[in-house]
């Protein structure tokens, strides 16, 4: 599975490609919720990050939805929250 590029600056995958993306994506999530609670879902900002972290190691080539979930969480934890000030 090759992503197309697209004119406008994103890729754009193929069927095989979404549920891989997908996969990556729901085992992440899962880690993510389990960790926390058997209850908790994770907040908007922070499934939408999980996501493009899936994409963008996807865009450069990877394609196993393990590895993917993997690398994303580990990017996702090594992020320094944002202080309020």
């Amino acid at each position: 599975m090759e992503p197309v590029e697209h004119p406008r600056g994103f890729d754009i995958f193929d069927p095989e490609g979404i549920q891989i993306l997908d996969a990556a994506f729901k085992k992440a999530l899962n880690t993510l919720t389990d960790a926390a609670s058997d209850h908790a879902i994770p907040a908007m900002q922070v499934r939408r990050l999980l996501a493009q972290l899936i994409i963008e190691r996807a865009n450069v080539g990877e394609r196993d939805p393990d590895l993917l979930s993997q690398s994303a969480l580990k990017a996702l934890m090594e992020l320094k929250p944002v202080q309020n000030q």
